[in-house]
């Protein structure tokens, strides 16, 4: 989605990383995620964007990045409701891997390397690799 430092550096690896373990949880290949299972995951993911709190105010956000926040929360609510569970991983690598927020821009360019392994990993494996 093109969010950076204002400086035009990535990303730091610690803003990263935990949201790639949460979402790891996610995109597990087996079992399915199954939406609704685990209520706790909204609370991590705001103690998440509040351990980032010191910096916030170095990011520089797009102007949607409101919209598709409010979108995947509206999206995992309504997902939550249904008790969906799917291949979630799989849809993830075929719709998202290729390029980040539609610059046309890999991965990498856009998160830095960490980021972009890291990112890699969880979607092939749905965690992180440990160790690093």
């Amino acid at each position: 989605m093109g969010i950076f430092m204002r400086d035009g550096s990535p990303m730091p690896a610690p803003t990263i990383e935990p949201y790639l373990q949460l979402f790891g949880q996610v995109l597990r290949e087996a079992p399915p995620y199954t939406f609704g299972e685990d209520p706790g995951i909204y609370q991590r993911l705001f103690a998440i964007g509040l351990s980032n709190w010191e910096y916030s105010r170095e990011m520089q956000f797009p102007e949607d990045a409101i919209f598709v926040n409010r979108a995947l929360g509206g999206h995992f609510g309504n997902l939550a409701r249904l008790r969906a569970a799917g291949p979630w991983r799989e849809l993830v690598l075929r719709y998202a891997e290729p390029v980040v927020g539609g610059l046309g821009r890999p991965v990498s360019a856009t998160m830095g390397a960490r980021g972009a392994r890291g990112t890699r990993e969880v979607l092939q494996r749905g965690r992180p690799a440990q160790g690093e």
